[in-house]
C-alpha cells in the first residue's frame, strides 16, 4: 500500500526536524582524547575499511581496544564498512588509519549527519510505513514513531544509528503479525546482529513464534519449528561467517559484545541497580558473578508474566504488551544497561497507542527522552533537546485530544506534575550549585526520578497482563 499525503507529510516534517536537530553539538565535540560516540562511529568506519575483518575485534598495533574498540555485532561492522567506503571517496583523510582520530571539520560533520538521515530513511521510515499501514490509528502511530524525541535526539544530535536496528525490529514485527514467520525471523536476526540490546525483544518474539507452532499438529509443528530454527541458524551463519576463523575468534567477539567484566553498571542510568546503589552499595555487598545471576533472575522473573500471556493468548495486543513489558523489564533489571537502551522500550510502547490511552503513550515517550537529559547536558544541546521535548509533548497531546476516546481529565494533572519535576531537575543541572562531595547529585536525582516513572509503567503492564488473562478466563469459569 502506497503512503497517502498525510503519511508523506509526516515523514517529510520528521526529516526536517531531524536535520534541524543535527545542527547542534554532538557527543565528544572538542573533548579529546576520547571525543565521544561521534568519534566511536567514525573510528569503526576507519577500522572496517583498513583492517582485515578477522582483526576487527582483536587487540593489535592498529586496533587499540581501549580507544573505542568495536563492541557491537557484525551487521554494525558491515554498515560501518559501507559508510567508511563512501567517506573514503569523499575525503580519504576522514578514515585514514591511526591518523584520523578526532576529525571535526564541517565537511565531515555534514557527511556523518547525512549518513544518519539516509539510514533513517532507508530502514526506519520504510519499516514504520509498512507496519502502521495495518493499524487503525495509522497517522497517529506513524507520527509518534517518526517524531520519537529520544530517537531523534540521540541519533541526530548525540550521534548514533539506533534507527537501523529499531527499523529491522519493526519490519520483524510486521512480518510476524502477518504470519510471515521466516521473513520475521530473518529481520530479527538482522536487528540482533546490529545491536545486541535487541535481546530486550527476544523473549516475546520467541513465545509468539512458539505459540503459533504449538497450535499445529505434530508433523506441522516439526515442520514450522524446523523452518524457523534453520532460518535463524543460516542467518547467523551468513552474518558471522567472516568472524568464524576459529573458536577463539568467536569467543573474542562475544566477550566484546557482552562485557561482564565492566560490572553491574558504569554510567548513571534510570534502572533499579543504580537507584538502589544510592541507598546501599550493592556492588560491595555481592561479587560480580552473584550480581550477574541476580540481575538475570530478576529480569526473567519480571518478563515472565507477559511472555506467558502472549504464549497462552496470542494476539497482536498481547504481543505488543509483552514486547513493551519485557523491554522495560530488561532496562530496569538487567546487567550493564546503558541509558540509551530505553529506546528499545519506546518503540513497542508506541505500538500500544492502538490499545491504550494515547496521552499516556505520548507522555512516556517524552519521559524516555527526558531520562537522558544528562547526556544532552553533557553534549551541550540541553536547551534544544528540552525545547523539542516540550514541543513534541504539547503538539501531540493537542492532536490526540481530538481523536482520543477518553478525555485528558484523568491524565492532565499527573502529566503536569511529572513535567514539573523534570523541569526542576533540568534547571538544577544547569543553574544549581554543585556540592563538592556530591558532584553527580542532579544526575542521580534525574535517574531516580525517571526510574520511578518507568517502574510505575512496568506495574501498569502487569495490570494490563492480568486484565487480559482475566478477560479470557472468567467467562469460561462462569459457564462451567
Amino acid at each position: 500500500m502506497s503512503p497517502g499525503m498525510n503519511e508523506v507529510s509526516i515523514v517529510l516534517v520528521a526529516l526536517l526536524v531531524s536535520w534541524i536537530l543535527s545542527t547542534s553539538s554532538y557527543s565528544g565535540f572538542r573533548k579529546p582524547p576520547m571525543h565521544g560516540d561521534y568519534e566511536a562511529q567514525r573510528h569503526w568506519m576507519e577500522l572496517a575499511i583498513n583492517l582485515p575483518i578477522s582483526e576487527l575485534y582483536e587487540p593489535g598495533p592498529d586496533n587499540n581496544l581501549s580507544y573505542w574498540g568495536l563492541d557491537y555485532p557484525p551487521v554494525t561492522v558491515y554498515h560501518s564498512y559501507i559508510n567508511g567506503k563512501f567517506a573514503q571517496l569523499v575525503n580519504e583523510k576522514w578514515v585514514e588509519l591511526n591518523v584520523s582520530h578526532g576529525v571535526e571539520d564541517y565537511g565531515h560533520k555534514f557527511f556523518m549527519r547525512l549518513s544518519v538521515v539516509i539510514g533513517f530513511c532507508c530502514v526506519y521510515v520504510t519499516a514504520c510505513l509498512l507496519l502502521t499501514s495495518k493499524m487503525k490509528t495509522r497517522n497517529l502511530a506513524l507520527a509518534l514513531l517518526m517524531f520519537n524525541p529520544g530517537l531523534l535526539l540521540i541519533d541526530n544530535a548525540h550521534f548514533q544509528y539506533n534507527s537501523i536496528s529499531l527499523g529491522f525490529f519493526i519490519v520483524c514485527v510486521n512480518f510476524l503479525i502477518t504470519n510471515q514467520l521466516v521473513l520475521g525471523s530473518v529481520f530479527f536476526c538482522l536487528a540482533l546482529n546490529y545491536k545486541q540490546m535487541e535481546l530486550y525483544h527476544a523473549l516475546p518474539i520467541f513465545c509468539y513464534l512458539l505459540s503459533i507452532c504449538c497450535e499445529c499438529s505434530i508433523s506441522n509443528f516439526c515442520l514450522k519449528i524446523s523452518k524457523i530454527g534453520l532460518t535463524v541458524i543460516f542467518s547467523f551463519a551468513i552474518i558471522w561467517l567472516p568472524f568464524m576463523q576459529n573458536t577463539e575468534s568467536v569467543l573474542q567477539v562475544v566477550s566484546r559484545l557482552f562485557p561482564l567484566n565492566r560490572g553491574l553498571f558504569e554510567d548513571k542510568v534510570a534502572n533499579i541497580w543504580c537507584t538502589l546503589n544510592n541507598v546501599a552499595k550493592i556492588r560491595l555487598l555481592f561479587d560480580q558473578s552473584q550480581l550477574a545471576v541476580l540481575s538475570a533472575s530478576l529480569t526473567l522473573l519480571a518478563s515472565l508474566p507477559s511472555c506467558i500471556l502472549v504464549f497462552k493468548q496470542r494476539n497482536i495486543k498481547n504481543f505488543f504488551t509483552s514486547l513493551t513489558s519485557t523491554a522495560l523489564s530488561f532496562f530496569l533489571f538487567s546487567y550493564q544497561v546503558h541509558e540509551k537502551s530505553i529506546l528499545l522500550f519506546s518503540i513497542p510502547l508506541t505500538l500500544l497507542v492502538e490499545y491504550t490511552n494515547c496521552h499516556l503513550v505520548i507522555h512516556y515517550l517524552t519521559v524516555c527522552s527526558l531520562s537522558m537529559s544528562h547526556l544532552y547536558f553533557k553534549d551541550e544541546f540541553l536547551l534544544s533537546a528540552t525545547s523539542y521535548n516540550l514541543l513534541f509533548s504539547i503538539f501531540l497531546h493537542f492532536i490526540c485530544s481530538d481523536n482520543s476516546k477518553r478525555g485528558t481529565t484523568d491524565y492532565k494533572s499527573l502529566i503536569i506534575v511529572s513535567w514539573s519535576g523534570f523541569l526542576a531537575i533540568i534547571l538544577l543541572m544547569v543553574f544549581g550549585p554543585i556540592p563538592k562531595k556530591l558532584p553527580d547529585i542532579y544526575i542521580v536525582l534525574l535517574c531516580a526520578y525517571s526510574f520511578v516513572h518507568f517502574f510505575v509503567f512496568y506495574l501498569a503492564t502487569l495490570l494490563m497482563t492480568w486484565h487480559q488473562f482475566c478477560s479470557n478466563v472468567m467467562p469460561k469459569v462462569k459457564r462451567s
